[in-house]
């Protein structure tokens, strides 16, 4: 009998332990759960987390081309964005206007002019065998203007959150600037 209590008396510290044990393991686990689902929901924050939808601007030989057979052009520009479907040319001195979107997330105009004031502070860009002056460079427009026969071409980009950052909104716009030219005449 004496034996049958000492094997008691040991199995029961033991079970006490264990138990103690495994409750440790498991505050430890639950709270380095805490820990991590804290650091995730402050990593992202939807009013600054920006997910860039230029991503899926594709290559420029798979973008469409628009064609002004009149004004002798072609401008290029991701298949997605849309032209609605008669465009008026409202603009003072402008010939012709080709204008598409993409919901309110991006605007592309090309407009063609008798008439341009280019200012003289504009930036000149060169691209291909074109000399592009650039007359609007604000976080979300950029424009450019092309002299070519007496006429003058403005291409113009407004963006809303389509772009990640500055710098890829401006090599956008080069882009489509590079992939903008003229017919033979």
């Amino acid at each position: 009998m004496k034996s049958n209590l000492q094997k008691g008396n040991v199995f029961l510290p033991l079970l006490l332990i264990l138990s103690l044990s495994g409750f440790v393991l498991i505050k430890a686990v639950v709270n380095n759960q805490n820990n991590v689902r804290a650091a995730a929901e402050e990593g992202y924050n939807p009013l600054t987390t920006r997910y860039a939808l230029s991503a899926y601007m594709g290559e420029p030989q798979t973008w469409y081309t628009y064609k002004n057979q009149k004004y002798h052009f072609t401008i290029k520009h991701p298949i997605t964005w849309i032209a609605p479907q008669k465009t008026q040319t409202t603009l003072p001195n402008a010939l012709d206007k080709y204008q598409v979107f993409l919901g309110d997330k991006i605007n592309l105009q090309a407009t063609v002019y008798k008439t341009y004031s280019i200012p003289d502070t504009s930036k000149k860009i060169k691209l291909g065998s074109s000399t592009f002056y650039l007359v609007e460079d604000k976080p979300n427009l950029k424009s450019a203007v092309v002299e070519k026969n007496k006429l003058f071409y403005k291409i113009e980009l407004a963006e809303h959150n389509f772009f990640s950052n500055a710098g890829e909104f401006r090599s956008g716009f080069y882009l489509i600037l590079k992939n903008f030219e003229f017919l033979e005449s």
